[in-house]
This record gives structure tokens, sequence and C-alpha cells, in this order.
């Protein structure tokens, strides 16, 4: 090698080192116009054309240079950053692997191979190698993080929660840290935890739009729902990148009473926007036939226990395979016991939780997929950014998510006329397709236990039901709750709902809640709390109330079946978006519509008569259950004849007006 030529290679290096990439750029690419074309130029070019923005190149180069040399572990360890920063992980894993076969306790690479794993979805071998980690680094606070992300995605939240605590310990005021331990946290349904730790960070990060939006959801969680929504504001103004978070600040949009119709529109269309630039449509080579049969996907991160198993599973599983071949694609990175009926129920099963939303969508494309549904919306682990490339020719949104999802790429909203009426197209992105009878079906529960009798009739006193999340509870809400207690001075509140520190005497959470009737001139002596409950001591804590008093703007759904399949009666108030036309709809279907007051004024009366008519509350009690099994609500055949023959519509015009 020249003097000359070498010298340049430093002065290159020496470029990079004080920050001037430009100039290490320029010495080179003179070296290899005078012929030094070798591992060490390749790799300094390569390293200075990444630091300015040139990914491709950089990965070509630096590709180049690990090719010509066989003994630098610096020069894997880079090669490995670049292969991750261009999401290959199975690359970058193999060249972390070679560094660390040279160097078995570079840092780098030890990271780097674990945030490997991580991301190629192999949880236990990323802890493994996290372990490895924090023995060549302790005290660093990063590989326990690392731990804690991987147990959290296992759902083993318990073993997140040490490991993260572990790692707050190492580094107390790391605002990733606190944040990720207030989403365990909530998880668990220890809300206040969540809010302390959510606090705490946002206290140390004040102009950070993560720590916001996380205090936001976590406000939310223990019912400060007007701080969660000015905090969910701010989080916005501040410019919120974490894609993971949106979905979470349009859930709390939903809830707050400020918003309307359109402002939820635009706050949608903002976060599908945040999830993905959209893909010119391919050529698609689907066969255009509108009579055949359809292949249908199903893209979700809810084929697990929640609550849209209820409302997903009674007509998924009348498919008629004559119709239409099913593809499940999940989103969740962990599955349950209910994961496996889901899977009973699909043709074909697909697990896209560890790959990118083109690579989801290029198999999905692969499968020849007509009709591609969401059952996510804006939920945890949705895959709205796969639609953004229009893998199939048809793309529909189910309602399991009680809201538009805001983007261009679906075109269709599977709803009815009861939570849609006419009028209401300009609500969602998406154009409504009204099932004729009704777009929920509810999976009953089994029916081992008869309806028990009115329990005022053996009390002496009407116990009324707050079974809805505090994240639905508000000024307003306490208001008609308190003026119904007023009126009925003898009667009880019973408040259950998931949070684990209702269960516990004198927690927060239970002062929370009481603080808004006791300011009010409700006695705390007449309220009673349960806290979380397997499925049938849930169904027995509902059945010992007398009426159940809904929410809103954001009604209930699922509490609002389970309340009417025990027997307990609903009071709703009719809302003017879609989260508030939820639980009239399901009572006009059972000809209960009468439930539905259409202002808060109404909501408080019909309360007050119904619960001072014990014998006519008895006979509606009785009832109940018999509507609900005679309706088109627990009809979850029907309900998959109706979406097959909505997906032949949607199918044979799309068929007619498709010119590519």
């Amino acid at each position: 090698m020249q003097p000359g030529k070498a010298n340049l290679v430093q002065q290159a290096w020496s470029a990079l080192a004080a920050g001037d990439a430009a100039r290490a750029v320029e010495l080179g690419e003179r070296a290899l116009a005078q012929g030094q074309d070798d591992a060490d130029a390749n790799h300094v070019l390569a390293l200075s054309r990444w630091s300015l923005g040139d990914k491709a190149a950089a990965l070509a180069l630096i590709t180049k240079a690990a090719e010509q040399s066989a003994g630098n572990p610096n020069l894997y360890s880079d090669l490995g950053l670049l292969r991750y920063a261009h999401e290959d992980w199975a690359a970058a894993l193999e060249a972390f692997a070679a560094c660390l076969r040279i160097k078995p306790a570079d840092l780098t690479a030890l990271q780097g191979y674990a945030e490997s794993l991580l991301q190629m979805a192999r949880y236990e071998e990323a802890r493994e190698a996290a372990q490895a980690w924090a023995h060549a680094a302790p005290g660093d606070p990063k590989p326990p993080y690392l731990a804690a992300q991987c147990f959290d995605l296992e759902n083993r939240l318990e073993e997140a929660a040490r490991e993260a605590e572990l790692s707050l310990k190492y580094n107390p005021e790391s605002e990733r840290t606190l944040t990720l331990l207030a989403s365990i946290r909530q998880k668990q349904a220890r809300y206040e935890l969540c809010l302390q730790h959510a606090q705490t960070a946002a206290r140390l990060r004040p102009d950070s739009a993560a720590a916001q939006a996380r205090l936001a959801i976590a406000l939310w969680d223990v019912g400060e729902l007007e701080t969660a929504a000015r905090t969910a504001d701010r989080a916005m103004e501040l410019g919120l990148t974490d894609i993971s978070l949106f979905g979470s600040l349009t859930f709390i949009a939903l809830h707050d009473p400020r918003q309307t119709a359109a402002s939820l529109l635009e706050i949608h269309r903002q976060a599908a926007r945040a999830y993905g630039a959209s893909s010119p449509p391919p050529r698609y080579t689907n066969s255009r036939e509108p009579g055949r049969r359809l292949r249908v996907g199903y893209l979700s991160g809810e084929f697990m226990s929640s609550p849209a198993y209820c409302f997903l599973i009674p007509w998924l599983r009348h498919h008629d395979a004559r119709h239409v071949e099913t593809f499940y694609y999940s989103s969740r990175p962990y599955q349950d016991a209910h994961t496996a009926q889901y899977r009973r129920f699909a043709d074909h099963w697909r697990d896209v939780s560890s790959i990118a939303d083109d690579a989801a969508a290029r198999m999905i494309r692969d499968d020849q997929i007509d009709i591609l549904v969401d059952l996510s919306g804006h939920y945890p682990f949705h895959r709205l950014g796969v639609f953004a490339h229009r893998p199939a020719p048809v793309q529909v949104t189910y309602p399991h998510y009680p809201g538009t999802t805001g983007s261009d790429h679906i075109d269709y909203l599977l709803t009815d006329v009861w939570t849609t009426p006419p009028g209401c197209d300009s609500e969602s992105s998406e154009k409504p397709f009204r099932l004729p009878s009704g777009c929920l079906v509810y999976k009953a529960p089994p029916d081992n236990e008869p309806v028990s009798a009115l329990p005022a009739l053996s009390n002496g006193y009407v116990t009324f039901g707050l079974f809805q999340r505090p994240g639905k509870l508000h000024a307003a809400v306490w208001d008609a709750i308190a003026s119904i207690l007023s009126e009925m001075p003898d009667s009880r509140l019973l408040i259950h709902n998931s949070s684990r520190e209702l269960d516990e005497e004198g927690s927060a959470q239970r002062a929370r809640l009481l603080k808004p009737l006791e300011s009010r001139g409700i006695s705390a002596a007449r309220v009673m709390f349960r806290g979380p409950r397997p499925t049938e001591q849930h169904l027995a804590i509902v059945a010992e109330a007398d009426i159940a008093l809904d929410t809103f703007p954001y009604n209930g759904q699922t509490t609002t079946c389970d309340c009417l399949w025990m027997g307990v009666p609903v009071v709703t108030l009719r809302g003017a978006t879609y989260v508030g036309r939820v639980s009239p709809a399901l009572l006009e279907r059972l000809g209960l519509g009468d439930l539905a007051a259409n202002s808060p004024e109404s909501y408080v009366s019909r309360a007050v008569v119904l619960a001072s008519n014990l014998e006519t509350l008895a006979r509606l009690r009785s009832s109940l259950r018999e509507r609900m099994k005679n309706s088109s609500l627990t009809d979850g055949a029907r309900l998959a004849a109706e979406i097959e023959a909505a997906y032949r519509q949607m199918w044979t015009l799309w068929c007619g007006n498709y010119a590519g």
C-alpha cells in the first residue's frame, strides 16, 4: 500500500471521529480512486455515508468491506448495526454473532445480538442473550430493560415488572423504563401504581410527547377523564411520533365529551397517517369472477382472551366453507387458551406479529386475498399500516373498535342502521355497509345458572350497578348518578370493574371514585366495591344489581350484554357518535328502546321510575334472557350469512369497476 493512500484513509477516520462525515466521504472516495479498494477504506466510507443518511450505499459498502476482511470484529459489529437499521434482523444477528466469535465481550455486538432476537420474536433466546450482556456490563440498565420487554411481549407480567424494576434501580430517571413499567402495571390492572410511574416520567421529562401520552393513558385508567384528555392534547402538541401510543389517544378521545363526530374523524385520520404512508395499489391478479369462492383474510391482534372474543367467535365460527376460504393473520406476539378456538375456525393461520408491514402485505398478496378485514381498529397490536400497502382488492373494518379507522385505504365499515343511522355516513372514513339484523352478536355465557330473583325484594333497597371502566366517568355522568341516588335515598351503588385496587380497603382507587359522589352529597356508606373476577364470578356480581347505569358519551357493549343476560336492565343515554349509540342499539334490537334516554334529565327520571316499581322491574328481569335468546343479538349464524352476503356485494362491485 502506498503511504499516501493509507494516510487518506486515516484522515477519513479522523474526519468521521470529528463529526465531519462529508469530509470523510471525500477522503474515502479519493482513496478508492487511487486504488485503495480494501476493507478499511470501504468501512470508513460506509460509516460516513450512513452518517449522511445514505443507508443503502452504506450497507453496500460495508457488505463489501466484510467480504474483504475476515478478522475485524468492529467491522462485523458495524455491519450488524447497518443491517439492523435496514430491519434485516436475521442478517444483523449473523453479523453480531461473527463479531462475538472474535470478541466475545463486545458490548455493541452483545446488545445488537439480543435486540435482533427480540425483533425476531425469539424471546427466550433474547433473554438469554441479555443475561450474557448483563454479565459483561454489570449495572447497565439496558439488559434488564430488554428482558422486561421480552417478558412483557410474552404476557409474563410479573417477571416483566421485576426486570423493569431492576433496570429502574440502575437508572431511576429513565423515561423509557418508567413508561414501560407504567404499561406493565396497566396490563396488571394496577392503575394507581401505573399512574405513579407515568407521573414520574412526565415530571422528569415534561417536554416528552411519549411521557405525556403515557400519563394521559394512566389518568384515563384511574378515572380522571378530563385531565387525561387535556394531557393527550399536550402530547399531540409536543409532536407525538410513537405510533404505539396513537391508538390509546384516539381511544381516550372517544370518551371525551368535548369531541364531535367531525373532530373524532380528524383525530383518527391523523392517527392513521402516522401508521404509514400509502403505497401505490399493486396490479391485482385475483380472478375477477363475482360468484366464485372468496378468499377472506382477517388481520387482528384480538385472537385471544379479550372483550372481542364475545363478539367475534359467534359469527366467525359460522362461515360457510362453500362461499369463503378464511385466512387469519395474527399480529399479537403471544397466544392464550382462546387462540386455539380461533385457529380451529381458520382454514389458514399466519403469524405476522414479528414482521414489518410491507412483509405482511406481501404475504397477504401472495395468499391472493380478495377481501382483507381489520378486526382491531386502533386497539393494541393492530396493523393498520398493512392496509396502507393495499394488499387486497377490497379492504373492510369490523367495528370491534367502536369508531372509524380514519384510513383512506379501508373501503367499508360493517355497521347497521342503529349504530350508524342514515345521514351519519360522513362520520367515518370508510363507506358504511349496513347489515340488516345488526352488526354485533353476543356469545352468551353457558345457560347453567338461571336468572336470580330481583335482589331488591330481599334486600329492601334497590342496588344500582356501575360496571364501566373508570375512564368512562366524568362530571356529567357523576351528576346523573348522584341525582338518581339522591332521589332514591335508600338505594345503594355497586361499583365493579377491572381495577384490582377496588378490592383493597382504603385504596387510592376507591377514594378517587368516592370523591365525586361525596362532593355531591352521597355517603360512602351507600357505595360497595368489587374488583375484577373470572367470568362466572363477574356475572354473579352483575346479578347483585337491580338496574345497571350506563355511561355516556361512551356506552357499554360487553357489559351491557352481560347485564341483560343476567336479567339486569340497563338505563343509557343516546349519543351523537358511534360510541354513544351502541347500548341504545342493543336495547332497540331487544324491543327495549324506552330504556335509552335522550337527555341527562330523562336518563335520571327513567332510572328512578324503573326503580320505583319493583313488580314491573321483577317481570322485566325474568324476561331479559329469553329476549336475548330469541333475538338477532345471539344469532351468530345469521350474522355470518349477512356478512358473507356483504362481502359478495363488495366483491361483485369491485369486479365490475376494476380496470387494472
